[in-house]
Order: structure tokens, then C-alpha cells, then sequence
């Protein structure tokens, strides 16, 4: 170990004293690297595959049970009388609106007879195409229901 170090300039020495130093065993380092190198590497684990969960199912609804080319509507002739086959058509003197120009009371009782409560508070004509057939063919009931459009029968 190293005790010191001394400078001679000119006509001065200097020594100034050194802190002892570790050398870290280099045999054992070698060894290391040594049996690494003959150690053949593994295979890299691959990541499991992580899939997003699955969308819930759909509630089934009355929307959704009976799709559009199976509705008994009333006569097109009953469309076109009330409305002209205009979906966002407003009677000017009643609640009556949307192609079929259902009254909002009875607009919303069959909303919520075909599951839609989601539909009670806004008018008819406000309410999609397909929604509007669709209380309209629960009002119809096969023909029983055509008092709602005696004017137009």
C-alpha cells in the first residue's frame, strides 16, 4: 500500500498523503464473467397475452326482441294521413307528433309497455324512426288498436 507521494520542484519536496486503496479481487471478478460466458442464456419468457374483458351482453328489451322487419305497423295509409310519412311532423293544437301522431300520454304509456322507459318525457316526433314504429305497432296490437287512428281508417 501506498503511503504517501512526494514532488520535488525546484528546491521544495512536497508530500502529500494518500487515503489506502481496495483493489477489489480481480481473480474472483474474472471467474464470474468466465463462468457466464459458458453458461448458455435462456430463452426470453414471453408476456402472457392479456385480453381486454369481454363487453357485457346487451339487455334484451321489447327494442331488441323484435326487430323492425317483423313489427305488424298499422297501414302506410295511416302514416300518410297523419303525418304525410313525417317523423318530426307537430300537431299545432295537441301534444301529437312523430309520424304516427301519437299524443304523449299515450306515446309514453307505450314506451313503457316496449321497455323504453328511457323514452317518457320527450315527444314522439323526437324519437327515432324505429322507436316511433315500433310503440305505434305495440298501439296497433294486430288491428285491435286501430281506434287510435279511426280518423284515418
Amino acid at each position: 500500500m501506498l503511503q504517501g507521494l512526494s514532488i520535488s520542484i525546484a528546491l521544495a519536496t512536497l508530500t502529500f498523503p494518500l487515503a489506502p486503496v481496495q483493489v477489489p479481487d480481480i481473480q474472483a471478478k474474472v471467474a464470474e464473467i468466465q463462468q457466464a460466458a459458458r453458461t448458455p442464456p435462456t430463452a426470453p419468457q414471453a408476456e402472457p397475452e392479456v385480453k381486454p374483458p369481454p363487453d357485457p351482453p346487451a339487455p334484451v328489451t321489447a327494442a331488441t326482441r323484435l326487430p323492425a322487419p317483423t313489427l305488424n305497423l298499422p297501414p302506410r295509409s295511416v302514416l300518410m294521413c297523419e303525418s304525410g310519412g313525417n317523423y318530426q311532423a307537430q300537431n299545432p293544437i295537441s301534444s301529437a307528433s312523430g309520424g304516427w301522431q301519437m299524443i304523449n300520454s299515450t306515446a309514453w304509456g307505450a314506451a313503457r309497455a316496449i321497455g323504453r322507459p328511457d323514452l317518457v318525457g320527450r315527444p314522439a316526433r323526437t324519437w327515432t324512426r324505429y322507436e316511433q314504429d315500433l310503440a305505434a305497432a305495440w298501439l296497433w296490437d294486430d288491428g285491435r288498436g286501430k281506434s287510435h287512428w279511426r280518423a284515418c281508417l
